[in-house]
């Protein structure tokens, strides 16, 4: 990669990192309006290419989204839930059911803590948390891309093409 262009990628993921870190949240409501425009466009074409039912459905679709976006991803996060408490119930049941055939301790306690892990987070997500795990998710992402900005502006200073 050129120089410039290291720098200029550098740069971008930085404020994208500082942007997610800042918005959290509010990121959701803007990519939930994003979506919402977009199938309304999308449904406006279709309706003018005479795809009269694939343009209403769209528009429909889009309506959904705008007015029930954050119920949808609460719904979701129930949903996530009851899966990751049953996969942690279950685990649970047969670790405790099983005899321990190896003499490894560590990774039966690791086993014992994974179901556990999964058991809190699904009460989490059930419980109305999924608002929480996006917006940590962002926070992290955010981290993540300021750390990779600053290393690709670093990585584009020192290099010498």
């Amino acid at each position: 990669m050129k120089k410039t262009t290291g720098f200029i990628s550098g740069i971008m993921t930085l404020i994208l990192g500082i942007l997610f870190v800042i918005l959290q949240n509010r990121l959701v409501n803007i990519a939930i309006c994003v979506v919402g425009v977009f199938l309304i466009i999308m449904g406006i074409i279709d309706m003018v290419k005479a795809r009269y039912i694939m343009g209403l459905l769209k528009i429909i679709l889009a309506i959904v989204v705008l007015v029930f976006g954050w119920f949808i991803i609460d719904i979701w996060g129930i949903i996530i839930g009851v899966i990751l408490l049953l996969y942690g119930v279950l685990t649970l049941i047969r670790r405790i059911k099983a005899p321990n055939k190896t003499k490894r301790i560590f990774s039966t306690v690791i086993g014992f803590i994974e179901s556990v892990l999964c058991i809190i987070g699904a009460i989490f997500l059930i419980s109305g948390g999924m608002g929480e795990v996006i917006s940590w998710a962002i926070i992290v992402a955010g981290v993540i891309f300021i750390i990779e900005g600053i290393l690709a502006i670093f990585g584009a200073l020192v290099s010498r093409r």
